[in-house]
């Protein structure tokens, strides 16, 4: 298998990505912390993280360094604050109509068991020094459906998203592909647009890191045809 660096720099070719994909891997408790990962010089979300990261930096963050608790609750981290697990935060800020629906989507959301987990770490997918869980890609829709029409390259089967514009990177883009093991494709989410600079025609894909070798296969198969004759519009008649 190619390692993270080759697989990173053919993808980011390939698929003509702005920024590097994001690996993230999740410590579980009974982990010891990598060494020698520095720590952010202040607290961030884990969407802060992740946008950190696609622009060149390797974080370890521990509970101490996540600054979402919402996010962070999602991630296996801590307990969920009560004001949160109600729906009363989520409401009182304007997002749903009423506490039903508000705790309805704090019920229904995937997440990661607590004191399963202690820290997160996040970089640059051609610098990782570890193997990641999940590869967060930032991409425009075009190449989101490139990266849909890869995984389907081999499998022919139609890819199923979950999203619903709240915590982008911590469930759609981290929490679902570590326990479904299927690429997952976000929206993005108000918290991440509004604490990041992530631009409005960005979207997140997230891929299962043991999925990304058979992405790239495929991706360079696309390349040799499809891609290219698709980007250069020959399906159109002459006089469009």
């Amino acid at each position: 298998m190619s390692s993270w660096g080759e697989l990173s720099k053919k993808m980011k070719t390939i698929l003509g990505l702005k920024w590097s994909p994001v690996a993230v891997k999740l410590v579980k408790k009974d982990e010891p912390l990598p060494k020698d990962i520095p720590k952010p010089r202040g607290r961030l979300r884990h969407c802060q993280s992740i946008m950190t990261a696609r622009r060149g930096k390797t974080l370890l963050l521990t509970i101490n360094e996540h600054s979402c608790p919402d996010g962070a609750s999602v991630l296996g981290l801590m307990k969920i604050p009560e004001k949160i697990k109600s729906g009363e935060l989520h409401f009182k800020v304007g997002e749903f109509a009423s506490m039903k629906e508000s705790k309805r989507i704090i019920d229904e959301r995937p997440h990661l068991k607590v004191g399963d987990f202690k820290a997160t770490v996040v970089a640059p997918l051609e610098e990782t020094p570890f193997d990641p869980d999940v590869v967060v890609l930032t991409t425009n829709p075009e190449q989101a459906m490139w990266i849909s029409c890869a995984y389907a390259y081999f499998t022919g089967e139609r890819l199923t998203f979950s999203t619903i514009g709240y915590n982008a990177c911590c469930v759609d883009s981290t929490v679902i592909p570590y326990l479904t093991g299927k690429i997952n494709i976000s929206l993005g989410c108000y918290g991440c647009r509004g604490s990041t600079k992530m631009s409005d025609d960005e979207v997140y894909v997230a891929i299962p890191a043991k999925l990304l070798p058979q992405i790239m296969n495929a991706l360079e198969k696309l390349s040799k045809r499809l891609i290219p004759e698709t980007r250069r519009k020959i399906y159109l008649p002459p006089h469009q």
